[in-house]
This record gives structure tokens, C-alpha cells and sequence, in this order.
């Protein structure tokens, strides 16, 4: 079963340089640049598709440039209001659909008798909400998988009113410092 997980992980590295590799060339691309002219009507929206796929890892590179792009003509904390709530959403969908099994890799590469044995230190709230606001923190880092967070997140059994407030608060973070360095630094 380890060895499964390898060829998860090989793949996974090569769907994010994939990813990468793909944003890049896009960024200068004249489909993107009527792309963006036909979403000035609707550009908060944009975002809030963009944020959506801000979450995963595989879709981070892409998603960061349009909302980049988005930010640089618009208002940026409404991009980065907007991105975030796209981004709960994206979470919600990693979080729901894929914490059984991103919980089955961590607890198979730690293995599970030490899992019981750490299992007291998870009923501390003080200890949960820690490793909520861990996961949250990975969250607010661009390129670093979500996933990892969102299996953080489901390990912390938080509520999903809290989820969702740290998840909005650290990708809204994150968005609005990503709009604020792009701008900085092409002026």
C-alpha cells in the first residue's frame, strides 16, 4: 500500500508542475487577455470562480494568475472577498469529499497503533483548535496542497461553522496578499 501512495504522490508532483507549467504560458496568451475584457462586466464573479479553484493544488497556479489579473484593475479586497468565498467553497468540496481518504494516507503513513496512542490528545480543544489554525495557515500558502490542510482540519473534528470562518479568513489572507504583491511589484 505504500507503494500506491508513491505513485499518488509522483503523480500528484507531475499534475502541479503540469499546472504550473500550463499558467505560465497562459499569462501572456491573447485567448486570456479577451477572456479577462469579456469577464469586466462580471469580474467579481470571476473571482469567485477563480477562488474555487484557488484550493486545490492542482488548479493553484492558474487560479492565482486570474485573480492576480482580476485584482490589477479592480478593487482588491473585493477581488479577495469574492476569491476567498470561492475558495470556501473549493474547501468545502475537499473537505466533504476527500478527508476519508487524505485521513487513510496520513494515518497509514504514520501509522494507525501510534494514531491510538495520540488519540487522548485530540479530545483537548486547545489542541484541536491548534491544528484547525495550522491547517488554516496551510491554506493561506500558495502552492501548498490544501488537501494536507483539509485532512488537518478533519483530523482537529472541528465544526463546520468554524471551518468555514478559518477557511474565508486564511484564503481571503492569502488572496489579498497575493493581489497586493502583484500590484507592488508591476507598478
Amino acid at each position: 500500500m505504500l507503494k500506491a501512495n508513491n505513485n499518488n504522490l509522483e503523480r500528484d508532483i507531475i499534475i502541479i508542475f503540469t499546472s504550473i507549467i500550463i499558467a505560465y504560458f497562459m499569462w501572456g496568451s491573447p485567448w486570456l487577455t479577451s477572456f479577462f475584457e469579456s469577464l469586466e462586466q462580471n469580474r467579481y464573479i470571476g473571482a469567485f470562480i477563480a477562488g474555487i479553484f484557488f484550493t486545490s493544488v492542482f488548479t493553484t497556479a492558474p487560479a492565482i494568475m486570474i485573480l492576480v489579473k482580476i485584482a490589477e484593475f479592480n478593487s482588491i479586497p473585493l477581488v479577495a472577498i469574492m476569491g476567498a468565498a470561492g475558495a470556501v467553497i473549493g474547501d468545502s468540496i475537499i473537505f466533504y469529499f476527500f478527508r476519508d481518504r487524505l485521513f487513510a494516507d496520513i494515518a497509514q503513513v504514520i501509522k494507525l497503533p501510534r494514531l491510538k496512542r495520540l488519540k487522548h490528545i485530540t479530545r483537548s480543544k486547545m489542541i484541536r483548535l491548534s491544528a484547525a489554525m495550522v491547517g488554516g495557515l496551510m491554506l493561506a500558502i500558495p502552492l501548498f496542497p490544501d488537501e494536507t490542510a483539509m485532512a488537518m482540519m478533519g483530523f482537529s473534528k472541528i465544526s463546520t461553522r468554524v471551518f468555514i470562518i478559518i477557511a474565508f479568513f486564511f484564503n481571503f489572507i492569502s488572496i489579498l496578499l497575493l493581489s497586493l504583491g502583484a500590484k507592488y511589484f508591476s507598478s
